[in-house]
């Protein structure tokens, strides 16, 4: 809708179902619900691509109950601050 042809994103990993109700809604030419559904998303799509990739979605996964160890080198595991904010991310899901 923004005029790419696609997207590749990280947020599925965390947020599966609203990742595909956007990808049908967008498919569909809902551009209204497509629009709102992207909006939900938007506080985590910022906070993983601000944190990293990478450092974002194991912290989330692990937060999720879904352990997948520390990122490699020279990344970091997030701190307990951010930590915190993408606890409070998921759970406003």
């Amino acid at each position: 809708m923004a005029g790419a042809s696609g997207w590749c994103t990280a947020a599925p990993c965390l947020r599966p179902a609203p990742a595909i109700a956007l990808y049908d809604a967008a498919a569909a030419g809902d551009t209204d619900r497509a629009q709102e559904i992207y909006e939900e998303l938007l506080p985590l799509l910022s906070f993983i691509v601000a944190k990293g990739l990478p450092t974002a979605v194991k912290s989330g996964l692990d937060i999720l109950g879904e352990p997948a160890g520390v990122p490699r080198l020279p990344l970091l595991p997030l701190d307990p601050e951010d930590r915190t904010r993408l606890e409070s991310i998921l759970a406003a899901a």
